[in-house]
């Protein structure tokens, strides 16, 4: 007898960021997060696993928009992350307890949002000229005094290796390939500005 497919639905919640959970594959397979009545293990996309490291800390609130889908055997909802984004503490909000050694006492609820530059630094993107475009960002945003405001980082990573290099803005969380020295200015000027 064919088991029935469940369908998928789109949700959107939001919630305090609990901390990363393994799956088999990845140490940041799933996140776990407070919502106002229950702690859900949210599975996240394979593009948000790189880009989230770093960008969380426990604590912050967050907005997950996604797909969900009903497990037939067991009845319950499974999520699935693909846009996280910071988010101001909201007004009202009575979370289930949660113990106070899971969330850092500096952990505050970011109202501006940090800007970063994810660059990808393995040898596909290397080659295609990642560590050139990543000096030059770095050199632009010293030149322009904004070094403290943008971080520049580089990664693990960032999969279609062909299309190399990749570069990600956070928090717009925008992807690019194919990257040239020639699109920087444009890019910085539509992602870095203010």
């Amino acid at each position: 007898m064919a088991t029935a497919i469940a369908p998928k639905s789109r949700f959107s919640l939001e919630g305090r960021f609990l901390g990363f959970a393994p799956g088999a594959s990845s140490p940041r397979k799933f996140m776990t997060v407070q919502t106002s009545t229950e702690a859900l293990a949210v599975k996240l996309s394979k593009s948000l696993r790189l880009m989230l490291h770093g960008y969380l800390t426990i604590g912050d609130w967050i907005r997950l928009v996604g797909t969900q889908k009903l497990d037939p055997d067991t009845q319950e909802w499974r999520y699935k992350a693909h846009e996280v984004i910071k988010i101001p503490a909201p007004t009202t909000f009575s979370p289930l307890p949660v113990q106070a050694s899971s969330i850092s006492a500096t952990a505050q609820p970011s109202f501006q949002k940090p800007k970063k530059v994810l660059i990808c630094n393995k040898s596909a993107c290397r080659k295609r000229g990642s560590g050139a475009l990543c000096h030059l960002l770095e050199t632009v945003l010293a030149e322009s005094g904004r070094s403290e405001q943008v971080t520049v980082k580089k990664t693990g990573c960032m999969d279609r290796c062909k299309t190399g290099p990749h570069l990600v803005f956070v928090p717009d969380k925008q992807r690019y390939s194919k990257v040239t020295a020639a699109m920087l200015p444009g890019l910085m000027e539509k992602h870095l500005r203010g």
